[in-house]
Parts: C-alpha cells; structure tokens; sequence
C-alpha cells in the first residue's frame, strides 16, 4: 500500500486457492500415491508489517499460517451377508404330481464398489519476505506487484497414505518421518489492486503463485513431494502515525 505521509504501516491479508501437488520417485509406491491422492486447496492467512525503503519500493515481513488439504480415496470391493427369508429351498412332487414347497432362509452374499474418502493435511508456520513496487494510478488506486520468499519455521501433518502396492488396505501416516532440514523454502509473486479508503487505511486485492524451490520426502520411502499453489488474496493495511 501507499503511504503519503509514512514509511511504516501493519496488516494482515487473507488468501485462498488451488494446492498443486508433485511427486517423484523411484519407489514401486509413487503410482499408488497418484492415483489415490488429489491436491484440493491451501488457505492462509498473514500478519505483516511494511516499511518503505526507496521511493515507490517497500519491504514486507511477518509470519503466516498456511494449510494444505489433499484429498485421499480408497478404492476396494466390500462384502456382505444378506438373509433372504421365505425363499423356496426345496420342491416336492406326490403321486398325483402336485408340487408342494418348503420355505426357509438362504444366505446371499453381496459384492459392492466402495470408495472412502479422506483429507489429509500439511499445516505451516512461515516467515514471509517481500519487495514491492508501487504504481500509483491516481490519489485513490495503485498497482503493487510483489516477489519473495516465504521461511518455515514448523510444520505438522495429519492424515494417510497408502504404504503397500499389494494391499492397499496397508496405509500409514502421512508425513511422519519428514524431516524438517533442509527446510523447503517457498519463491512467491504476483500483483496486488490497492484502494485508499482514507490516508491511514487501504484495502487490497490480489492473486499470488507460490512453489517451493525443493522436494521433500519420507525417509522410508523415496517418494518426493512438492507443493505449489495460485491463490486470490484479499488484505488490509493501516497506516502508523
């Protein structure tokens, strides 16, 4: 955002959009991944602060919380007992060829198609690093495109995924043995709408892509993972006086 008469200001931005998802490996399992996982959606939200450091260029910094959600669906055939009761289970036939009928139950045994679905989730403490530049299109509106970094500081998972190519009833936790070093680092960019409501508050609106420069994996298996996400953003900052 501008600032006319300051070089300091504090805000938050909200942001929501598509999760993209990229594995790699050499592990037997990576198929299996693709097939029964599916990169839904990353939310996040940002407390920052921003100082002008030359003319129309700023520098943002403060810390955000991101969560990715990826969906997960098992695929298998179930089974199940059915008792059909006053069936026909024997017929009897007397001199006079007249048939007469027993009755009782049977067991059916049925097939069904089942698909399960669960999410699992990868949630993120990040430090976020920003430049800015400024195009100022009148006392009202401006332009702000952004480049950056974005830092982990924690991560946690949640979720399962499957650990076994011949049963895929076999799942394990999802991210359980990832190490946290080297830290997969994220490069961000994209372009912000900025309205001046009045000289100490403006409202922004804007779209950002996010990849992270590295995989990361499971030490038990080779499968590496990478995410990326395109996100609408919408945020607002408050001038310090």
């Amino acid at each position: 955002p501008a600032w006319s008469r300051t070089n300091f200001a504090i805000g938050t931005n909200i942001s929501y959009g598509r999760l993209f998802q990229t594995m790699k490996g050499e592990s037997e399992l990576l198929l299996e991944r693709q097939k029964t996982e599916k990169a839904l959606d990353l939310i996040g939200i940002q407390c920052l602060a921003q100082g002008k450091i030359y003319n129309h260029v700023s520098l943002i910094a403060g810390i955000e919380w991101r969560r990715a959600t990826i969906g997960f669906q098992q695929q298998f055939k179930d089974t199940a007992k059915t008792n059909l009761h006053g069936q026909i289970i024997r017929e009897k036939i007397n001199a006079q060829s007249v048939s007469s009928y027993d009755t009782g139950t049977i067991s059916v045994t049925q097939y069904r198609n089942v698909n399960r679905n669960h999410y699992n989730h990868r949630t993120q403490f990040n430090i976020p690093i920003y430049l800015t530049y400024q195009f100022l299109l009148n006392n009202r509106w401006n332009i702000q495109p952004h480049i950056g970094i974005g830092i982990p500081v924690y991560q946690s998972f949640k979720g399962r995924v499957v650990d076994s190519v011949k049963n895929l009833f076999v799942l394990s936790e999802y991210g359980k043995n990832v190490a946290f070093f080297p830290m997969s680092c994220s490069y961000r960019y994209g372009m912000e709408v900025v309205y001046n409501i009045k000289d100490d508050l403006n409202l922004n609106i804007g779209l950002s892509r996010n990849d992270e420069f590295q995989s990361w994996g499971d030490r038990d298996h080779s499968i590496r993972e990478k995410h990326g996400s395109f996100q609408i953003q919408f945020g607002i900052f408050y001038k310090l006086k």
